[in-house]
């Protein structure tokens, strides 16, 4: 699929946006959906659509609760939709992903994609939340400031 095709895709399956999604060359947006910062990365060559977004900082000293938390709902996916829960090092963001088989998407599907992607964002942040005992993040704010598939090696 081509880089225009997936951006008619994006634009058809969020069409309460008030403005286009553009996807940069690179093929990021950044696209806010339900309230939640959301990054979109599609990458042509793979027909690879990656969601991400922040669900904040890792502290030096964050609980075992937290990692027990985290790990436990990363086990094959049960606790993240089929997502990953991972840590970005440089940053030390915790961050929740997705990726999609582009080919197999139509509208519909991938607006109920970003639903429940934007949903688990919003639980996941309020666990971290509960479980640092302190603010992470709104959900509208991403850590990441623009792409990240030129760095990380996707399955």
């Amino acid at each position: 699929m081509s880089r225009a095709t997936m951006e008619a895709l994006l634009n058809k399956a969020l069409n309460d946006n008030a403005s286009p999604i553009t996807l940069d060359g690179e093929g990021y947006a950044l696209v806010h959906v339900a309230g939640v910062a959301v990054n979109v990365e599609y990458d042509e060559t793979r027909d690879r659509l990656y969601l991400y977004a922040s669900l904040g900082r890792l502290p030096e000293d964050a609980p075992s609760a937290l990692y027990e938390a985290l790990l436990e709902a990363d086990f094959l996916g049960a606790g993240t939709a089929g997502g990953h829960i991972g840590l970005y090092g440089p940053m030390r963001v915790l961050a929740y992903s997705l990726s999609l088989d582009a080919a197999r998407l139509d509208a519909r599907e991938t607006a109920n994609a970003l639903n429940l992607f934007a949903a688990r964002c919003a639980e996941w942040i309020g666990k971290v939340e509960e479980l640092l005992e302190t603010p992470a993040l709104s959900p509208e704010d991403s850590l990441f400031s623009g792409p990240m598939l030129g760095n990380i090696l996707w399955g």
